[in-house]
């Protein structure tokens, strides 16, 4: 059995000042997560699990994310798209970045953009 995390709350992303948003799971990208600009740790995100709505490119916005950062999933080419806008390499408060893919996914050599 696979463990689904339920749902964030409706509005959350009012929440401006949150700052941390921790679980034991990895979880979906939500919907609008780039407007809690204030964020510095994530769980891990399964970019695969389309259930929560949102897109790569919500991290654009994250720039006080801190330590460390899990990226898990890359099976839809569009990611990897989404991801290049994204920018990581200018996320100077992430010290480490962890990319996990799945067998049948994009590999690393085809994330080459910035």
């Amino acid at each position: 059995d696979v463990f689904r995390m339920p749902m964030l709350p409706k509005g959350f992303t009012k929440l401006a000042n949150l700052r941390h948003l921790r679980s034991n799971v990895s979880m979906g990208m939500p919907v609008d997560l780039g407007m809690l600009t204030s964020l510095q740790t994530l769980p891990a995100i399964d970019l695969d699990n389309h259930s929560w709505g949102g897109r790569a490119s919500e991290l654009g916005n994250l720039h006080n994310l801190t330590r460390e950062l899990k990226l898990v999933g890359f099976r839809d080419a569009g990611i990897i798209e989404d991801l290049k806008k994204v920018k990581l390499g200018t996320k100077e408060r992430i010290e480490k970045l962890v990319l996990t893919f799945h067998s049948n996914s994009a590999t690393p050599e085809n994330m080459n953009g910035e």
